[in-house]
């Protein structure tokens, strides 16, 4: 592209035609690896991939049904009279 003269006019265009379309590049595949991530969570959960307390990277699933899981298998070990300890790792 050539500009006979710069105005801010000319610069707008210049800029929508560079980096418009890498913004829609990085739409695009944002979308595609949003889609792409859903669509393996659901094949790993429906072939039993995945633990059933799994909850990080799992959409819908995140910190809270982590420790309700955490505390209702620890109230549950501790009412039938068994030691319970956890060790929390952050990887």
């Amino acid at each position: 592209m050539v500009l006979s003269r710069i105005n801010q006019a000319n610069l707008n265009t210049v800029h929508l035609l560079l980096f418009g379309s890498l913004s829609c590049s990085k739409l695009s595949k944002e979308i595609l690896g949003r889609l792409s991530a859903l669509r393996l969570a659901s094949a790993a959960h429906s072939l039993g991939l995945l633990h059933p307390n799994q909850c990080g990277s799992l959409a819908g699933l995140g910190c809270f049904d982590a420790v309700a899981t955490l505390t209702q298998e620890v109230r549950l070990l501790q009412a039938a009279s068994f030691k319970v300890s956890t060790l929390f790792l952050d990887v």
